[in-house]
């Protein structure tokens, strides 16, 4: 009655129906001259159908996977740095068969550092790395190679370093392994090259560790107080003396240890371990060394705990340190009573 009485024009009979969500329609797209659908580029870019395109290639058959992703050619590049299309790519990579796959990955050829570079390009490749078939992988490992100390360094680019070293032989990357590997000790240094590092202690061969582990060995007390470097060391540990090749690597393991405990001949203040267990980030490693060490390391070591007992229970991480020892090795011979090392504690630490 108001509206009719002031004379405005009542709500139109659609504008009161409820909106439905692309996602809630079914995949219509209509068809051009050719037989193929039209809306496949511009829906791979929509915040919302995106969504349903990427439901196609999970649910389509493959005949259809086919007819989409063709129409994605030529555009491979535009979809991989897009929000949304790097999704869509991600997805068409991992549903379509080898020869499609080879096809839009071929497209990146050329470009694969700039894609890297990209906030969601890297992603594209990454999975490219992924599922493409080894002998597709040629000309991002050749790309890759070239720049490989910069993008091992990157923020993005490390990630799809870490992802080769996942699913290529070390015969496929050795042009990379071996720059990788003449650069350890800046990158074991770097926020996102020590991940780089790690993945070779990992995945890479017998003699790539050894000369990782060497590297580490050489300045212990820097790379063990530094944030990422000293978690390198404690991968080396794992690796050495847990991991596929710990047999072939027990003397580079054994040396490693000595570098940390220092001589049994030396004083606390003057092995590296003193300096290492009182850091924020070496007080880690010295936990770690705890399960790696053999025979008479595990004695030294006890014997360099006892020896700043006093001086560990004045500190966070030092309790730690002592949790850790009472885990492994239970109480530390030597140790004094309860009440008398309440008393020694006490005054220690005023």
């Amino acid at each position: 009655k108001r509206a009719a009485r002031w004379g405005a024009p009542p709500p139109p009979q659609a504008s009161r129906r409820r909106a439905t969500l692309p996602a809630e329609r079914s995949w219509q797209a209509p068809a051009n001259a050719d037989g193929k659908t039209a809306q496949a580029r511009a829906w791979a870019c929509d915040s919302e159908r995106h969504a349903v395109l990427m439901k196609r290639f999970d649910e389509g058959s493959p005949e259809e996977r086919w007819a989409l992703a063709e129409q994605l050619q030529g555009f491979v590049l535009t979809l991989s740095r897009d929000k949304h299309g790097c999704r869509v790519m991600q997805k068409v990579i991992e549903t379509t068969d080898a020869i499609m796959k080879a096809s839009l990955a071929s497209e990146l050829e050329g470009r694969v550092v700039a894609c890297l570079e990209h906030m969601h390009g890297n992603f594209v490749i990454q999975k490219c790395i992924e599922q493409l078939p080894e002998n597709a992988l040629g000309f991002i490992v050749k790309e890759i190679e070239c720049q490989i100390e910069y993008l091992a360094s990157h923020s993005y680019g490390c990630r799809a370093v870490q992802r080769l070293l996942e699913r290529c032989p070390p015969s496929m990357l050795e042009g990379i392994l071996q720059r990788l590997l003449a650069c350890v000790d800046k990158l074991a240094q770097d926020p996102f090259g020590n991940n780089v590092v790690r993945h070779i202690l990992q995945h890479g061969g017998k003699e790539e560790k050894r000369r990782v582990i060497k590297t580490m060995s050489s300045k212990v007390v820097a790379y063990a107080t530094n944030k990422s470097s000293s978690l390198v060391l404690e991968r080396c540990l794992d690796a050495a003396t847990f991991g596929k090749h710990a047999a072939a690597l027990e003397e580079e393991r054994a040396t490693l240890v000595r570098a940390i405990l220092g001589k049994e001949e030396q004083g606390l203040k003057e092995c590296a371990l003193n300096q290492i267990m009182f850091d924020k980030f070496g007080n880690y490693l010295a936990q770690h060394i705890m399960t790696c060490s053999r025979g008479e390391e595990r004695e030294l070591l006890q014997q360099r705990l006892r020896a700043a007992e006093s001086q560990l229970r004045c500190t966070r991480s030092g309790k730690h340190i002592l949790a850790a020892a009472r885990r492994e090795f239970g109480a530390l011979a030597g140790t004094p009573s309860a009440a008398g090392a309440s008393a020694g504690v006490a005054s220690a630490c005023m």
